[in-house]
């Protein structure tokens, strides 16, 4: 890991390689996010199809494929090789290499830029600087999370089984203070934090391949037969009527660019 100290976060150096085996999974398992999230993001920024948007840490391009459906442009920026090759391809959405660091995009040429499911992986005081510098004044940046809701069984019992079996400390969604660095930033005004209840309908094989497309968990042995074994039990548990439903909190933190 690269420990710096001014930033929270904690770079693992296979960053952009460790989700390349687990790619299928993220494409097919990984949850979408509810409208009224996408709704937060792009209220009072104008017409959608006026909008140009960054996606970063783009993924397999769930977040941005939200935005083109509201008629947004968007460009979506993934560095795993692997990733992007599983992105669904829409008319709206222009999908390259590049990260948060270094993401391409001229100065000031961005409406909205969205960390969706990914700013945990930023070096952020890097990440912070390029994404101020491509957000036009006014502009809004918006870091969005799904995170397992506590306050339900399947939550609850879900964030239980992926720390019992974490091969590393997970990254940042688990932890309370996982919060993009704005308050106090010259760069940004306006923050604030808006919390969606939301869910993920699975089979019990949907359920698993959800936990599988995590990086920091075991993809053979033992410990993945026994990690499989618990969350069949939890989908036990937890279903009803053969519906099983993983509920998350979908948090989005907000802010926009102050005058360049």
């Amino acid at each position: 890991m690269q420990n710096d100290p001014n930033n929270r976060f904690a770079v693992p150096e296979d960053r952009l390689t460790r989700f390349s085996s687990r790619a299928a999974d993220y494409a097919r398992f990984r949850p979408s996010y509810p409208a009224e999230a996408i709704d937060v993001i792009l209220a009072g920024m104008g017409e959608p199809t006026g909008l140009v948007c960054l996606d970063v840490g783009s993924g397999t391009g769930i977040s941005a494929r939200l935005l083109a459906e509201r008629g947004c442009r968007v460009i979506a920026v993934e560095p795993n090789e692997a990733m992007r090759e599983r992105a669904e391809s829409h008319a709206r959405v222009r999908m390259r290499g590049g990260n948060a660091e270094e993401t391409g995009a001229d100065d000031g040429s961005m409406d909205v830029v969205l960390a969706a499911q990914a700013y945990h992986w930023f070096d952020e005081p890097k990440a912070l600087a390029e994404l101020a510098r491509v957000l036009r004044a006014g502009g809004r940046l918006a870091v969005m999370w799904n995170v397992p809701d506590e306050r339900t069984e399947s939550g609850r019992g879900y964030r239980e089984i992926m720390l019992r079996y974490a091969t590393e400390p997970p990254t940042s969604p688990w932890n309370n203070f996982c919060a993009p660095r704005l308050e106090g930033d010259a760069r940004f005004m306006g923050y604030r934090t808006v919390e969606i209840p939301s869910g993920q309908v699975l089979d019990c094989a949907g359920l698993i391949g959800r936990a599988g497309s995590a990086s920091y968990v075991p993809k053979h042995g033992r410990a993945r037969e026994q990690m499989e074994a618990d969350l069949a039990h939890l989908y036990s548990r937890c279903e009803c009527d053969g519906v099983f439903t993983l509920a998350y909190v979908t948090r989005v933190h907000l802010a926009e660019r102050t005058d360049r």
